[in-house]
């Protein structure tokens, strides 16, 4: 019986050690499409090209960093919310050089482990709405708040990213021909959500709501 207990957990330990040399190895090859991304970004004069490239790096960026969370921790298939938006926030201000003393960030964010499969697509989504808020809210240096909340409640994942900037109309929002307006809608009917724009006090906001029959396990750590 001990001999049976210690080949299953030799076999348990190689599975755990190849799962993060998988994710380690995804995450190398997803930064290595990122660099190839910013050097042919310097090649390239036009504006709105450049704004391309740069809008797929940090798409790109958003998904080595969920890898990177998963074979850094104990949790293989999990991913700390928090940790995880902490820090795409934080390389979404770098990427665009927003200093936080003009636009000031707010995040409320549960401490909530969520799999890969729900992690991915929200990460994009937020990537986007916030990337959109800090090209285009505030326009020539103009001063504002960028707020993202995460939160588990009432049988829902509720996401909201809001803004003080100049805003846009609602029905932009929902006819938008842009890619990323178009990821956002995508990625929302993937996961059954709800997406709804309300201007209000002088803020915009974006709320999606994710029902609970669509999400993997989720818990408090």
């Amino acid at each position: 019986m001990q001999t049976k207990n210690q080949t299953i957990e030799k076999a348990l330990a190689e599975k755990e050690l190849l799962l993060r040399e998988i994710h380690h190895r995804v995450k190398n090859n997803l930064q290595v499409v990122s660099s190839l991304l910013n050097l042919q970004s310097k090649y390239i004069t036009d504006p709105s090209a450049i704004s391309a490239v740069t809008n797929s790096q940090t798409r790109v960026r958003s998904m080595a960093l969920i890898h990177q969370n998963l074979y850094q921790t104990d949790n293989l298939t999990g991913v700390n919310v928090k940790a995880y938006f902490t820090k795409l926030l934080a390389e979404l201000f770098d990427t665009y050089r927003v200093n936080q003393e003009r636009i000031t960030l707010y995040t409320d964010i549960d401490d909530l482990q969520i799999e890969v499969d729900t992690i991915i697509p929200l990460g994009l989504v937020i990537n986007e709405l916030v990337s959109n808020s800090l090209k285009h809210a505030f326009p020539n240096q103009a001063t504002g708040q960028l707020e993202v909340v995460l939160k588990k409640s009432d049988q829902h994942l509720l996401l909201e990213v809001s803004d003080s900037g100049k805003g846009f109309p609602a029905s932009k929002f929902k006819s938008s021909e842009t890619f990323g307006f178009k990821l956002i809608r995508s990625f929302a009917a993937k996961l059954e959500a709800k997406v709804s724009f309300h201007i209000q006090d002088g803020r915009n906001t974006v709320r999606m709501s994710i029902p609970e029959t669509q999400l993997p396990p989720v818990h408090h750590d």
